[in-house]
């Protein structure tokens, strides 16, 4: 994940590189002989006294806040819905029935966090495309597991939604290290984005 990781050889990529055996990738320097063991223990050297810059400042691993990897819009059989896109273009909100109950299903990824351990996980829906998180409709989710598969999930009723009027939503949650909950979609990106995560009750 990382090029160095400070005080970890084996899961620096640095480290990999020069080591590996693996043909495809190539042990660097590329056509080249590898390194001396001199020259291998100094990098081993310096990643384990934690990677420091030339003024002996150690390396810190970044804290990026939460990525949302998607979501599937499904109704209670399990089976997909937001493939039915308007006009059939893919970034347009997709139609759902009215008077339906359907769920919500994501997955969220964070560099320090496990999924289970994130907070303040929710969905917040608005018909105004930058009308978040105020004035928006918020449905906590539920965190689900089986197995190796993590999601979280939130489950609505279209009932609630005004017929022929774009509903958007944004998903939130927080790892923890930051002051804020994390938004996605978020306002600054196109709309092309905001308008994939928005439906229409028909």
């Amino acid at each position: 994940m990382y090029r160095v990781k400070p005080y970890d050889t084996a899961h620096s990529w640095l480290h990999e590189r020069l080591v590996t055996d693996d043909e495809v990738l190539g042990r660097m320097p590329l056509y080249a002989e590898p390194l001396t063991p001199t020259e291998m223990n100094q990098i081993n050297t310096w990643i384990m006294n934690g990677a420091p810059n030339e003024d002996g400042t150690v390396a810190t691993l970044p804290n990026e806040e939460p990525t949302i990897v998607g979501y599937l819009c499904l109704n209670m059989n399990n089976i997909q819905v937001d493939t039915n896109r308007v006009d059939d273009i893919p970034y347009n909100s997709f139609i759902l029935q009215p008077n339906t109950q359907y769920q919500f299903a994501f997955q969220i990824n964070d560099d320090s966090t496990a999924q289970s351990a994130l907070t303040n996980v929710k969905m917040r829906f608005n018909t105004v495309i930058n009308g978040f998180p105020g004035g928006a409709t918020a449905i906590n989710a539920s965190y689900i597991s089986f197995g190796n598969v993590q999601f979280w999930r939130v489950v609505f009723n279209t009932s609630a939604f005004t017929p022929g009027v774009t509903n958007f939503f944004r998903i939130y949650a927080n790892d923890g290290d930051h002051t804020n909950d994390t938004e996605f979609p978020r306002n600054e990106l196109n709309d092309a984005y905001k308008y994939y995560y928005s439906f229409v009750v028909q």
